[in-house]
């Protein structure tokens, strides 16, 4: 049994195996559990209500989650679409706002949804879902060398990842390198969604580079080009559909990012030598 959980990790008695032997010790690992999303919607007078999703999460950042995730996934379109949300351990409450009609094909998910999965679940197919960005995307142009730092400033400042080494990262630099935000979940999309909900619910611009623990699917391209961010950096590989996607949407997207090298794969008008 756990020893002590705080949300995003917990301590257990773990037995340590080494070429000299065996030991009892403690270690730390990331918690994973599900997250219950219902939404309510319609007008004052007809109002409906039903399960949206049963998202893997690591506990932490809820209401930054859901309004994340009810954005990318095209339910929401502001923060202000959104009239009330209600959290309790496992289980969010969405109200929105009676004017709005939303769209429940692409979002709905009849099973969980796994921590390492964003598409599981959809009874839709998911890369027919019109996400182009809903706002023009910046050409300013960057340096390349300022992406070099960026994976040991993200580093820094992982601390779940530090103690438990099973989270993900997302992280907003501005145009300057510095660090704007970050958060960590044991999910890479969730990671990215807690990153855009909190966004959203502060009503500041969206940060023009993003950059990634680990590697790039076709469903974080997505969200991305959702939220009208330009740059995408990982220090992971992208996937052939993610290429495919950030060059239709004229997003710059680079892997492989380490100390003094990366690889670019779309959007080399934004990066300057």
């Amino acid at each position: 049994m756990p020893l002590s959980v705080n949300n995003s990790r917990v301590h257990i008695p773990i037995e340590k195996f080494s070429i000299e032997g065996s030991k009892r010790s403690w270690d730390f690992i990331a918690s994973e559990e599900a997250l219950h999303i219902r939404i309510e919607w319609g007008t004052i007078k007809k109002r409906k209500e039903k399960t949206l999703a049963f998202l893997m999460r690591t506990p932490g950042d809820d209401f930054a989650l859901v309004i994340g995730f009810l954005f990318s996934e095209g339910v929401i379109n502001t923060y202000s679409d959104i009239a009330d949300i209600v959290t309790n351990q496992n289980s969010a409450r969405v109200k929105l706002k009676p004017y709005l009609r939303p769209i429940f094909s692409q979002s709905e998910r009849f099973s969980f949804s796994a921590s390492s999965c964003g598409m599981c679940g959809k009874t839709s197919n998911p890369l027919a879902f019109n996400c182009y960005p809903a706002v023009s995307l910046t050409r300013n142009q960057v340096n390349a060398s300022l992406f070099y730092g960026l994976p040991d400033k993200m580093r820094e400042y992982q601390i779940n990842f530090n103690q438990t080494g099973g989270l993900h990262a997302s992280a907003f630099f501005d145009s300057s390198g510095s660090l704007l935000a970050l958060k960590e979940d044991v999910g890479r999309h969730n990671a990215l969604d807690k990153l855009i909900g909190n966004q959203l619910q502060s009503e500041n611009p969206m940060p023009s580079i993003l950059l990634l623990s680990g590697r790039v699917s076709v469903e974080i391209i997505q969200k991305a080009a959702k939220a009208a961010i330009s740059i995408i950096a990982a220090i992971g590989a992208p996937s052939s559909l993610a290429v495919e996607h950030a060059d239709k949407f004229d997003l710059t997207l680079i892997g492989f990012l380490k100390h003094n090298t990366f690889n670019l794969y779309s959007g080399g008008h934004r990066i300057v030598w």
